[in-house]
């Protein structure tokens, strides 16, 4: 099997102390209410972009069946240890496929943000409503350009005695792009590959159980499967 490198790697301890922990200590009660209550304790659902694997492991303490996937080897492995009763795998969000099918499908923590052009969202939605039962939900979240503008704006560092982290932020849409940065999503035209797949009923959903530092700026997307879809 060949070694697989993603850019997230270097990330990835990083990621596992500070960002991981804070999105999951609040996003049980937003889970609660646009998913888990819909379908049954045993249930499989599809964890995409699972990244540490700290909210895998709130379903999996809660009895559900999850299966995580991200591109990063090094989350993968971080996230294994987290949630031990999960089953995780090194999958890239745009082309993966599943012979298992799911009640539900999550991609949480922006991590669509992270798709830079939008015919990679529609292959991401597509591979995930291939894998959803009839019915089936996938809950996901995005970053607006607002949330750019407030909360990541300007440079922070992190440094600990085994990693450094540095940012520094543009909310210039084009330098984002260029520099393969995180996408702002803030116009209608970028949910289409959404709604124009032709499977789908979209409800948004602003994220008010969450402090204002993680609410503000993102917006939660409950996408019900009503239909097998084709490419």
């Amino acid at each position: 099997m060949a070694h697989t490198v993603s850019n997230y790697d270097d990330f990835a301890l990083i990621y596992n102390r500070h960002w991981g922990p804070r999105y999951a200590a609040n996003a049980l009660e937003t889970l609660e209410t646009l998913v888990l209550s819909r379908i049954p304790t045993g249930g499989r659902i599809l964890d995409l972009c699972c990244r540490a694997g700290q909210v895998s492991r709130i379903l999996t303490d809660r009895g559900f069946d999850v299966v995580g996937l991200d591109a990063s080897p090094a989350l993968v492995g971080i996230a294994r240890k987290n949630a031990p009763n999960g089953h995780f795998e090194v999958a890239d969000a745009k082309s993966f496929s599943s012979s298992d099918r799911f009640q539900a499908a999550i991609s949480l923590n922006d991590s669509l943000n992270h798709l830079l052009r939008i015919e990679d969202l529609r292959s991401t939605f597509l591979s995930v409503y291939k894998c959803l039962v009839p019915g089936g939900a996938f809950l996901f979240d995005v970053n607006l350009a607002h949330k750019y503008q407030t909360s990541w704006a300007g440079s922070f560092s992190i440094v600990e005695e085994d990693a450094v982290c540095a940012v520094v932020a543009t909310t210039d849409m084009e330098q984002r792009q260029q520099d393969s940065m995180p996408r702002c999503f803030c116009q209608p035209r970028d949910y289409g590959p959404v709604r124009t797949s032709g499977c789908c009923r979209l409800g948004i959903h602003p994220m008010t159980c969450a402090p204002p530092w993680l609410r503000s700026g993102l917006l939660m997307f409950v996408s019900r499967i009503e239909r097998v879809p084709s490419l």
